[in-house]
């Protein structure tokens, strides 16, 4: 699943680094099961949570995800 996360961020051309995409994973698998289901996603996206990153990056990997 983080392979496939990585390729979906490298794929909008999003500027990071593997460090900061392990970081962002790792915000998204909150019970560390090294996947991101649906309500781990959807929790990252919440309104009321601190944003850790930029919405720009939230939005595009929703759009990419959801295509798949």
């Amino acid at each position: 699943m983080l392979t496939l996360f990585r390729w979906c961020v490298v794929r909008i051309e999003f500027p990071t680094t593997r460090t900061e995409l392990n970081a962002v994973f790792d915000i998204f698998d909150r019970h560390r099961t090294g996947e991101i289901n649906y309500s781990e996603f959807m929790e990252a996206l919440r309104p009321e949570r601190p944003v850790l990153l930029p919405f720009k990056l939230f939005s595009q990997l929703w759009q990419l995800l959801s295509a798949r």
